[in-house]
């Protein structure tokens, strides 16, 4: 796969389920080490999100966990990924859509 032609496409993830922030971070580390060197693209960690029982139990109800259970661990994190990333990346494409 020739990454470079997604290079202006903005690729992120987040580390789900996490029990240890020490290893989520190293293990983020090493998958953007590996994408880099494999895909030749860069990508952004968005942060993580933290195991929490709330998330089988929204699975079961088939809600969202910040529905099912909005001041759980994994949701305030959800939330703050999306507070964090979501408006300066809306405020970029649109940008990017005027200047075409």
């Amino acid at each position: 796969i020739d990454g470079t032609s997604y290079s202006e496409t903005p690729v992120s993830f987040f580390m789900n389920a996490v029990r240890n922030p020490k290893e989520a971070a190293d293990a983020a580390e090493k998958l953007q080490m590996a994408i880099t060197h494999f895909l030749n693209i860069r990508v952004k960690n968005l942060g993580s999100i933290p195991f929490d029982e709330s998330v089988p139990e929204s699975i079961l109800r088939q809600q969202p966990v910040i529905v099912s259970a909005p001041y759980s661990a994994a949701a305030l994190s959800i939330q703050a990924i999306a507070q964090r990333y979501h408006v300066p990346y809306a405020a970029q494409r649109r940008r990017e859509r005027t200047m075409a």
